[in-house]
C-alpha cells in the first residue's frame, strides 16, 4: 500500500513539475492563435510561425500529405485582436501544376482569410483559386472560393 502511494505521488510530482515548465500559448489575438502546427483531415500540415517586424510577416511551412515540402512567408493584412478573423496575404511563387496550367489566386494574388476560434483549437482557412487557361487571355477553367478546416495540433513551428 506504501509502495502504491509513493509511486503515486512521485508520478503527480513529475506531471505537475512538467506542466509548471511548459510555456502557455498566446490565445489573445487571432494571428497569436494561429502560430503553431495545424493539419487538416487530408492530410496537409500548416506551420505557423510568430509574427514580427514592421512588416508583421511570419513564416509558413506548408507539408502536403505526399510529403512535399512548400517554404512560404505570410503577412497579416488586417485583423480584430478581440475577434476570430485574420487576412493574410502568403508571399511565395507561383506552383505550377503542369507544363500547360499553373495556380493563380484570383485578384490580390495571394490573400487568404482564416477565423481562429477564440479557444485556439480550430480554424478556418478559405481563399479564392484561379485555374487559367492554356492561352494567357483564355477565362479561368476554376474560379470558386475554397475553405479548408484546421485543426491545432501542438506548438512547433516547423517540421520536426
Amino acid at each position: 500500500m506504501k509502495k502504491t502511494a509513493i509511486v503515486l505521488l512521485l508520478g503527480m510530482f513529475f506531471a505537475v513539475s512538467a506542466l509548471a515548465g511548459a510555456e502557455e500559448r498566446d490565445l489573445s489575438t487571432p494571428s497569436s492563435r494561429l502560430v503553431g502546427h495545424w493539419s487538416t483531415d487530408e492530410g496537409t500540415h500548416y506551420y505557423f510561425g510568430a509574427v514580427g517586424g514592421a512588416d508583421k510577416t511570419g513564416a509558413l511551412i506548408v507539408v502536403g500529405s505526399n510529403e512535399t515540402v512548400g517554404r512560404e512567408s505570410y503577412r497579416v493584412l488586417s485583423e480584430r485582436p478581440d475577434g476570430e478573423e485574420l487576412t493574410i496575404q502568403t508571399i511565395s511563387a507561383p506552383i505550377k501544376m503542369d507544363r500547360r496550367m499553373e495556380k493563380i489566386l484570383c485578384g490580390d494574388d495571394s490573400i487568404e482569410k482564416i477565423t481562429v476560434e477564440v479557444q485556439g483549437f480550430q480554424a478556418t482557412r478559405a481563399h479564392r483559386l484561379c485555374v487559367s487557361g492554356v492561352e494567357k487571355y483564355d477565362p479561368p477553367i476554376l474560379d470558386e472560393w475554397i475553405e479548408t478546416k484546421l485543426w491545432y495540433e501542438d506548438e512547433l513551428t516547423e517540421p520536426e
